[in-house]
């Protein structure tokens, strides 16, 4: 296990930017200190509130937060490799010539995983609301927030980058379909409540399980 540990800390190092990894590992202690707070004000409220719990609903709302806040942490660091700002789209993406570069890895598969859980987490909000599926809503959304935060980063000491724009939405876009095939999944295929909310709870810890041994 602590072999495993070491090549896996070892990779993370190779393939992200020494800042980048920094930053990972720095925000860890926050992460813990966040759900803690969290699950005991949520216990607290419900005891005075005497409202009964929800272990589904209530992980997957921390879950949704925690990733939220950590994206927008993420993205809007100084401590990265700025560019000039990039209009044209397509240009920094086919810069690159090898696709097992550490950089393509980071900067072109790193922008379209960073939005897949959030374009999940869209179009489950919007279902939830709605009782619909909008691709088209989603994806708009997924838009406005990349967007927002592409014009946020040239105040920060960052670049613009039209092509993380695009990456994102593209994340963004399978995030929605992800949901739709665990939608389809939760409603169709597996039909016992239990097993739907313990499936679900059992994905999230094994996400952040692995993502916790990746940046550890």
């Amino acid at each position: 296990m602590l072999l495993a540990n070491e090549f896996l800390n070892h990779s993370a190092q190779q393939v992200l930017p020494k800042s980048a990894y920094n930053l990972l590992t720095d925000i860890v202690p926050m992460m813990v200190l966040f759900v803690i707070v969290a699950v005991v004000l949520r216990i607290i409220t419900n005891l005075y509130s005497h409202s009964k719990f929800d272990i589904y609903h209530d992980l997957k709302a921390l879950v949704y937060v925690l990733y939220v806040f950590l994206l927008f942490l993420f993205v809007t660091t100084k401590d990265f490799q700025s560019y000039s700002n990039n209009f044209i789209p397509f240009r920094e993406i086919f810069r690159y010539k090898n696709i097992q570069d550490p950089l393509f890895i980071w900067n072109i598969g790193g922008n379209i995983c960073l939005f897949i859980p959030f374009g999940f987490i869209v179009a489950d909000l919007i279902n939830l609301k709605s009782g619909k599926h909008s691709f088209w809503l989603s994806a708009l959304v997924v838009f406005i927030t990349s967007l927002s935060i592409e014009i946020i980063q040239t105040y920060i000491g960052r670049s613009f980058d039209i092509d993380d724009i695009i990456l994102n939405v593209l994340g963004g876009i399978i995030g929605y379909y992800v949901f739709r095939l665990f939608f389809w999944m939760f409603n169709k295929v597996i039909k016992n409540k239990i097993i739907k909310k313990t499936c679900f709870i059992l994905f999230v810890i094994i996400t952040f399980v692995a993502i916790y041994i990746w940046f550890r």
